[in-house]
């Protein structure tokens, strides 16, 4: 009976079971979608670049529309914190000094809002097997790359062609094929644990490996005293990993036997008692480590032995961060919006550099969104860590394996973030977010809850809503961004410059904010008339300029390119005081420099001519 109403007992079976089977199925599809998600992400540099993370992403937003329509509203209080961190990254779009860069920059950040849509519908099983699925794909990727070649200057860079962040995904999913170790009691996870080590030494990052060497340890504190039982076991394949990591000096075949030795190896001592190996095999296994460190000279393996603060890497790095804080200190509440460092690193600079990224994400966050966003995000980091620890405290046996397990690579990638560009991949900042939100997941009871299906569907209906419209304008923006790409292609390689203004223009009408696309046509044009001294082509550069810098007054690119149109259209005078200006203003631009010599060269070539 149920308010007053007799109702037999099979019909809520049937209707329990029918709730179960659309959980179920709507848990799979959310599956296959973050599984397509992983994959594509490797395959195009981890989401890197504009183009990329805005094509890919416009089809998440879709894929996470439909599969919310039926699924479940996110009950995680760190989803309507990230809301709000994405929308201020749109808010601060309006009043940045590159909005177009601005708004590029929102989307990337945003293409983890329909991750977390699809990562909520997951069932226990199912973030099991998403988990399952991310190692075995970085393991099998260990071996495609070393066989591929995929190393620069003797580092292994993965698809991700940076071995930095290369590294910190490879121990990420080391640390997860930990946990599975202790979860399934499978003996190939532990050998995959040791082709992950493998790849974590082939990338040279000394921050990894420190974090390699901390984190380990403590994650198998943290799993307790009776979930320690292949630590024997994990001890030998890390150690083997290593050995093996240095065997690629001799060559790559070299670093193949030595994986399937090592698997060998691994198998054979699951037959051997716990006790019996920490007498004997790893002893002599530490030794035999030691005498290969100590025989091979190698670049790499110097590179990792000398880990000091003096690094020109970190010295380098902590310049970035000094310029970086007085950025901050200009505007410290309020920032200057996406991408803004690409762009004011030139005015601020106090050594001569260019890099793209800032290694920090914390200073990055701080000059783009102000002290808002930081407080947003350290919110958001706070979120996550507290329902982690809270569920550490109540959980036992399997359940506390899988905390300590997502716990722990949530917090290495969240580590490296600090002195790095790790964030601004979409694969591994969506990932470090999807390890926060499935922490609990072993703890989540999910019961049937149909009075709120109906209760909530206008709200349902609204984020899917909103889901489509982001949908449309990410993929409008991609072929934009796709047309860009094709125009440099057809201008450097093919040398037809009206073809590749035709392409900018078509980009242009799809684009909202077109500063990049003036910005190219404006430099495509004086390069016509250099060429041909065609006066319309100099006419129309100028007026496209002047639409550049009405956009981005502050960007040195659009400066410098107006001081060199006006120079051409005989401003010579103007134009020089400009460029002399501009020379004062960002002192370390060796471009500016030489600029300003060619035109004093030929203004003194003048009278003797």
């Amino acid at each position: 009976m149920l308010n007053g109403v007799i109702i037999p007992i099979a019909h809520l079976v049937k209707t329990q079971n029918i709730h179960k089977n659309s959980e179920y199925w709507i848990s799979l599809a959310s599956f296959v979608a973050l599984t397509f998600f992983f994959c594509i992400a490797l395959f195009q540099h981890g989401l890197l670049f504009k183009e990329e993370y805005l094509t890919f992403g416009g089809t998440l937003y879709t894929i996470a529309a439909i599969i919310f329509l039926g699924g479940r509203i996110p009950s995680h209080p760190a989803f309507y914190v990230l809301v709000a961190f994405v929308c201020l990254y749109f808010l601060v779009t309006i009043n940045a000094i590159n909005q177009q860069e601005s708004l590029s920059t929102s989307f990337r950040v945003a293409i983890v809002l329909p991750l977390l849509f699809i990562a909520v519908q997951l069932t226990k099983e199912h973030a099991q097997a998403l988990v399952r699925m991310l190692v075995y794909i970085c393991s099998g990727w260990v071996i495609f790359g070393v066989l591929f070649n995929q190393f620069r200057e003797g580092r292994f860079e993965g698809s991700l062609e940076y071995a930095n962040t290369w590294g910190i995904l490879l121990l990420t999913a080391l640390i997860l094929s930990l946990m599975l170790s202790a979860l399934e009691n499978k003996i190939h996870y532990i050998w995959l644990c040791s082709l992950l080590t493998s790849g974590v030494i082939l990338s040279g990052s000394r921050t990894v490996l420190v974090l390699l060497i901390v984190t380990i340890p403590v994650q198998y504190w943290a799993f307790g005293k009776g979930n320690r039982k292949n630590l024997p076991q994990v001890s030998i394949a890390i150690s083997a990993g290593m050995i093996s990591a240095l065997t690629y000096s001799w060559s790559k075949w070299a670093f193949i036997c030595s994986v399937l030795i090592v698997a060998f190896l691994i198998s054979f001592t699951q037959k051997i008692q716990a006790r019996l190996l920490s007498i004997t095999i790893i002893p002599v296994l530490l030794v035999l480590t030691a005498v290969i460190l100590y025989s091979i000279d190698s670049t790499l393996l110097q590179r990792l032995i000398h880990i000091t603060p003096r690094a020109s890497e970190w010295s380098a790095r902590l310049g970035y961060y000094q310029d970086a804080w007085l950025m901050i200190k200009d505007s410290p509440l309020f920032g200057y919006g996406g991408g803004a460092w690409n762009i004011l690193q030139y005015q601020y600079q106090t050594a001569a550099y260019s890099v793209r990224y800032l290694h920090n994400h914390w200073l990055e966050i701080w000059i783009e969104t102000g002290v808002v966003g930081v407080l947003l995000f350290l919110t958001l980091v706070l979120m996550f860590i507290w329902k982690g620890i809270s569920a550490y405290r109540i959980a036992e046996n399997s359940t506390k394996i899988w905390v300590v397990g997502c716990l722990s690579a949530f917090g290495c990638l969240l580590a490296h973030s600090a002195v790095d560009f790790t964030f601004n991949y979409s694969i591994l900042f969506g990932l470090w977010v999807l390890l926060g939100l499935i922490i609990p997941v072993h703890l989540n009871e999910r019961t049937p809850k149909k009075e709120s299906l109906n209760i909530r569907q206008p709200l349902r209906i609204l984020f899917s809503l909103a889901l489509v419209i982001l949908s449309y304008i990410s993929i409008r923006l991609s072929i934009s961004e796709s047309l860009i790409s094709q125009a440099e292609q057809v201008s450097s390689y093919a040398k037809n410059n009206p073809q590749a203004i035709q392409l900018l223009e078509r980009s242009t009408s799809l684009a909202f904010i077109s500063a990049d696309q003036h910005t190219i046509v404006a430099y495509l044009l004086l390069k016509d008339y250099l060429e041909t001294n065609n006066s319309t082509s100099l006419n129309r550069a100028a007026t496209e300029i002047n639409n550049a810098l009405s956009m981005n007054p502050r960007d040195i690119h659009v400066l410098f390119l107006r001081c060199q149109i006006d120079y051409a259209q005989g401003k010579r005078k103007s134009a020089k005081l400009e460029l002399q200006k501009l020379k004062n203003q960002f002192p370390f631009r060796a471009d500016i420099q030489s600029e300003l010599e060619k035109w004093e060269r030929a203004s003194a070539d003048i009278p003797t001519s």
